[in-house]
């Protein structure tokens, strides 16, 4: 879903990373109907926190990383994200509950990342970081 936004808001190539092989046979069809081509979207099935394959595959800077998902999985996650950024990429992740975003903020800034933003709505919060 977020891959597709991207593309329907102007990227010119979105590639998609799901750990559930299950999105990615979604993703797809799902791109088509919103006559994004092929050749635009890559969907990925893997896991970009352990799988040292998977970082290799994609390994690359890119403008802008998103991710929409728990605390639980952003910490961990901070380190690949980083390494993903060039100095003038941004990284949002949102999908935090407010009471776990110090601990968001504290492992971006573990990582190498700068806080640029921070957006809460009701109890979610969206957190918007740089390289530092």
């Amino acid at each position: 879903i977020l891959a597709n936004t991207a593309l329907l808001l102007g990227a010119q190539h979105a590639t998609g990373v799901e750990i559930d092989p299950n999105a990615t046979h979604v993703a797809r069809p799902n791109a088509a109907i919103n006559q994004l081509r092929p050749d635009r979207f890559t969907a990925q099935t893997g896991d970009v926190i352990g799988d040292t394959a998977m970082m290799e595959k994609l390994k690359k800077s890119y403008d802008i990383v998103v991710a929409n998902i728990v605390a639980d999985v952003i910490i961990p996650l901070a380190p690949a994200a980083a390494s993903f950024l060039s100095e003038d990429s941004v990284f949002i992740c949102s999908g935090i509950l407010n009471t776990r975003l110090p601990e968001v903020l504290s492992a971006l800034e573990k990582a190498g990342m700068q806080i640029l933003s921070t957006k809460q709505q009701d109890d979610w919060c969206r957190v918007t970081a740089a390289l530092a």
